[in-house]
């Protein structure tokens, strides 16, 4: 095998048991100490070649860390692929994936839905739905020439950004300070500490869609990395 494709097969590698690696780390780490034998023996029982350790260790490690683990890799991926197809659209190493607002427009909507309804699935397709609205406001003011060139499309993605950050700190100023205001602040922090296998299955479905599409459409992608007389 010759050295450059030994390399490329090595570095392939490496990328796909990282995460794996990180997974499995994971299951270690926290405030409750888990020993590699308490993990062996946790997964061998489901096989029934070990012996299952206390019922405290099994809830720590089956109902706690293993969603938890898996939902961050799911996050994790959803993040780099929306992010590197940003960067093939707008052929810029430096954007990510919030750069349309749709960051701010969806916790403007999960902070509305919180002002509204408290917390609850609600806050899922309202942060989808104002996520959406702030990507097509984005878009729409990038037609402001007829045309979307890569320089008006992000200033509008950065003017709706805005607004809808100013949108959230209204909610946040009508919210109840001692029962919404925090409910908001920590949603929009982010947090895997209430994820159990019913959230992960009701949005690793989702983010596996979404990334299948990017993957099915990624050759069209590469081209509008081109510039026009080469694509």
């Amino acid at each position: 095998m010759p050295k450059v494709q030994f390399k490329k097969v090595a570095y392939s590698v490496f990328l796909w048991l990282m995460p794996l690696l990180c997974i499995i780390l994971a299951l270690f780490v926290g405030r409750y100490p888990i020993s590699f034998t308490d993990v062996w023996r946790t997964f061998g029982s489901l096989l029934n070649l070990a012996e299952a350790p206390s019922r405290e260790i099994v809830s720590v490690i089956l109902y706690l860390r293993v969603p938890r683990a898996i939902a961050g890799a799911f996050i994790g991926a959803s993040l780099a692929v929306s992010g590197a197809a940003f960067q093939g659209i707008f052929r810029n190493p430096l954007v990510n994936s919030g750069i349309l607002g749709v960051s701010n427009g969806a916790g403007f909507g999960a902070s509305l839905a919180i002002l509204i309804m408290g917390s609850g699935y609600a806050i899922y397709p309202s942060a989808f739905i104002f996520g959406a609205l702030a990507v097509f406001l984005s878009w729409l003011s990038g037609r402001i020439y007829s045309t979307t060139p890569s320089v008006t499309l992000i200033l509008g993605g950065v003017i709706v950004s805005s607004f809808f950050a100013a949108l959230t700190s209204i909610v946040k100023y009508l919210a109840d300070p001692y029962t919404q205001l925090p409910a908001i602040t920590f949603w929009l922090m982010g947090s895997l500490a209430n994820t159990n296998f019913n959230s992960l299955a009701l949005g690793a479905p989702f983010i596996a869609v979404g990334i299948a599409i990017i993957f099915v459409l990624r050759w069209k992608l590469n081209v509008l990395m081109l510039s026009e007389d080469e694509a």
